[in-house]
């Protein structure tokens, strides 16, 4: 792993929200607008429609709302056809320089179909000239080592354009080791 070529700026922008024009010339990227993933395996949710400006623009599907709603993840995970609509779906979404892919929760027993997935959506998203962004949640410490759960950092890594590592937000939860607590 090697640190990225220059430093960006971004923020997450959600349906209602708004940023002030000084501010959308600051940033590098942002994140608009969520789409839910439901336990149907569609989406839902709204679409934030900025101004052009100079910043890639990456649109975030989630599990992750007032819970992690894991079960939808696995019905999706186990349903190939569902998975070739969902993946339709975000690419129907234009204008955007590529997916945001926040699913959270993926149990150790889908790892596996979860890293297919995002293969299969950078596939199709590298086809329309558009690309994945992964959001990886929090590892926690397992017996001196990292657990990332269900997601395959090293394989998730080679597929992504972009990662994002959800850390804890509080610098007090690091200790001497620069392990989180």
């Amino acid at each position: 792993v090697s640190a990225p070529d220059n430093a960006g700026t971004g923020a997450e922008i959600s349906s209602g929200d708004s940023l002030p024009s000084p501010v959308l010339s600051l940033l590098s990227e942002v994140t608009v607008g969520e789409l839910f993933l439901n336990s149907d395996g569609t989406v839902s949710g709204e679409v934030v429609t900025l101004p052009e400006h100079n910043f890639d623009q990456w649109l975030l599907t989630t599990n992750v709302g007032p819970v992690t709603d894991q079960a939808a993840l696995v019905a999706m995970l186990n349903d190939a056809a569902v998975q070739e609509s969902l993946i339709d779906t975000l690419i129907s979404e234009a204008g955007f320089t590529g997916i945001n892919l926040n699913y959270q929760g993926v149990p150790e027993s889908q790892k596996e179909a979860y890293t297919t997935f995002a293969g299969l959506l950078a596939e199709a998203l590298h086809e329309h000239d558009q690309k994945l962004l992964i959001t990886l949640g929090t590892p926690v410490i397992s017996d001196s080592s990292w657990n990332t759960g269900g997601q395959d950092w090293v394989a998730l890594g080679e597929i992504a354009d972009v990662v994002y590592v959800q850390l804890p937000p509080d610098p007090t939860q690091y200790d001497t080791d620069d392990f989180a607590s």
